[in-house]
């Protein structure tokens, strides 16, 4: 049976390990097939996949697509997609500047309750490219001794509902699963159990979703058979992945969380042939 993870960060985006540390770790592991998946990038892919290859570790492309719909932040999945193709590239560069734009405006909302984080600050624990994102701004509170931890500052200032959440410039979910097909990829919906609306679900199904992070560490048993049953009602696939970001952050270590032997023949599948129109 392969071990599977197929949603892990690194600090291409907001995790905290590099790519090539992820690699390693994902090797001591065990872990046969990845995905690394950062927000709006594919950058940590390329830094990964000659050091995959050395070690045998199957590393599908991937990456964390940013949506919203009906006021719902909305999180696809995209894997194995033509990289190059022009349209993914345009829509990662819009959401990259989207992300600094919302950065400053989190500041200036933070500013007003008394947080005061200089840009600088923040930009400091992105990854080279400086692709910014919440987890950035919460360490730098609590770098700054505003917070204790990182949850509380999303608890407090800067999660969804909170005085300082500012959504970002995104796609629909729609326009997005396009998108991922149009470049040869399929869309999956991460981490379903936090999605605050879930009539929303079938919803996206209909527009060619491809599948469900069905298996994920918060998901319970109900959840799961739940996600699993959609999956099969709709003949759409049942994914799985930990969310791994690091210690700051994660409270599972990785490897510690893989999808059972279930997963292993659709991501075969999805390795290794091209994308079903209309899910038929």
């Amino acid at each position: 049976m392969n071990r599977i993870d197929l949603h892990i960060h690194t600090n291409e985006s907001d995790g905290c390990h590099t790519p090539i540390e992820i690699i390693k770790m994902a090797k001591a592991s065990q872990l046969d097939i990845i995905s690394i998946t950062d927000h709006d990038t594919v950058d940590g892919y390329f830094k990964a996949r000659y050091l995959a290859k050395q070690y045998g570790i199957d590393l599908l492309i991937g990456s964390e697509l940013s949506c919203r719909y009906k006021n719902y932040d909305v999180h696809i999945l995209a894997y194995e997609f033509d990289y190059e193709y022009c349209e993914i590239k345009d829509a990662m560069e819009f959401l990259y500047h989207g992300r600094v734009a919302r950065a400053k405006r989190i500041l200036e909302e933070l500013a007003k309750l008394d947080v005061h984080i200089d840009f600088n600050a923040v930009t400091s624990l992105a990854g080279e490219k400086g692709l910014l994102g919440r987890p950035h701004i919460g360490r730098a509170v609590v770098n700054a001794g505003y917070c204790r931890t990182l949850q509380s500052v999303f608890d407090k200032y800067i999660g969804e509902g909170k005085p300082a959440f500012i959504p970002k410039p995104e796609f629909t979910p729609k326009q997005m699963i396009d998108i991922i097909h149009n470049a040869g990829g399929y869309a999956v919906l991460a981490h379903p159990g936090k999605l605050r609306n879930q009539k929303l679900i079938p919803e996206m199904i209909s527009d060619g979703l491809d599948g469900l992070e069905t298996f994920y560490p918060s998901h319970n048993l109900g959840q799961t058979d739940m996600y699993l049953k959609f999956c099969h009602n709709h003949n759409i696939i049942p994914t799985c992945g930990s969310d791994f970001h690091g210690k700051d952050i994660s409270s599972i270590e990785l490897g510690n969380f893989t999808g059972p032997e279930i997963v292993n023949g659709y991501v075969k599948n999805m390795k290794r042939q091209p994308r079903r129109e209309g899910n038929e």
